[in-house]
């Protein structure tokens, strides 16, 4: 399952354990649909080209040259559609990060660290799926660009919610993504180098 597919849900697809990937919920060939009259296709017509434009909008061709990469790099409408995927990606991360399980049934504390902690994991989680992805790999690298820049982002913001001096917040923002690395790091080794190791995963 690539990061495609992830934000393919909800969009008539749903995720399939025993084939491990997608499909549709229903059987495309076995839905007859009545021919539309020529009035009801001109009032269609807006809403299929927009659909059409968002399906382009979240989606890139695998099969790009050295032009074409460096176009979607650069162009408005490929910064658009990091933007907005990054945006997705993230906003995902955070409404689990800030599940109330957490800080009731888990018992954390309603602080920066342990909030912050908790976002980057999930980050941390999305940053793994990226890098698994070989549709697209120039445009998962890309996307994990646009994520850890809306990351940076929420936490220059939470930082100055806290109330710090804003003279202070840039050395404040450096410490968390310091912090934020060595976290990250530390899943890489727990999740994969000691992978079969249980104890000394617990010590990492």
């Amino acid at each position: 399952m690539t990061f495609r597919h992830i934000i393919a849900r909800g969009r008539g697809v749903v995720y399939s354990p025993a084939r491990q990937g997608f499909t549709a919920p229903f059987p495309l060939s076995t839905v007859a649909s009545p021919s539309p009259s020529p009035s009801r296709q001109k009032a269609e017509l807006p809403c299929r080209l927009t659909q059409h434009a968002q399906i382009r909008c979240l989606s890139s061709s695998p099969a790009q040259g050295i032009l074409g990469k460096l176009w979607d790099k650069f162009s408005i409408e490929g910064q658009k559609r990091r933007i907005i995927m990054g945006e997705r990606l993230f906003r995902s991360a955070q409404f689990r990060a800030q599940d109330p399980r957490w800080f009731t049934e888990a018992r954390l504390p309603w602080e920066f660290r342990p909030k912050h902690a908790l976002i980057s994991m999930h980050t941390w989680f999305i940053h793994k799926r990226l890098i698994m992805d070989t549709v697209d790999p120039h445009l998962a690298l890309l996307i994990q660009e646009e994520l850890f820049d809306i990351l940076w982002n929420d936490t220059r913001a939470r930082i100055r919610s806290e109330g710090v001096n804003e003279l202070t917040v840039n050395k404040h923002l450096k410490d968390a993504q310091q912090l934020t690395f060595l976290y990250c790091t530390h899943l890489d080794h727990a999740f994969s180098e000691y992978a079969d190791d249980d104890y000394k995963r617990f010590e990492e």
